[in-house]
């Protein structure tokens, strides 16, 4: 193998790694934002002031923000991984 197989193949190895990083974390903040929700909807359920509901809004704006964020995340991730993809062969 030479160098640049070398180094792709350790840069590919990365993306890989960074690529199920990125997934467990997509999934754990999916999961928290339901969670949030469901918290919110609980409490909005009991009686609650105009500055708790307020509190509650807050959390799930942010919540959903992140993911937002994680997902334009996740797309650069991926545009990076096409862009640095082997090309074919030639014929």
């Amino acid at each position: 193998m030479s160098a640049i197989s070398d180094y792709a193949t350790a840069v590919n190895a990365s993306f890989d790694a960074i690529d199920k990083a990125m997934d467990g974390v997509n999934t754990s903040l999916s999961g928290v934002s339901d969670d949030v929700a469901f918290l919110k909807e609980t409490i909005l359920q009991l009686q609650t002031t105009p500055e708790d509901v307020a509190l509650l809004t807050a959390a799930q704006t942010r919540a959903t923000g992140l993911a937002d964020r994680f997902t334009a995340f996740q797309a650069a991730i991926e545009a990076l991984n096409a862009a640095t993809e082997r090309p074919s062969p030639p014929a």
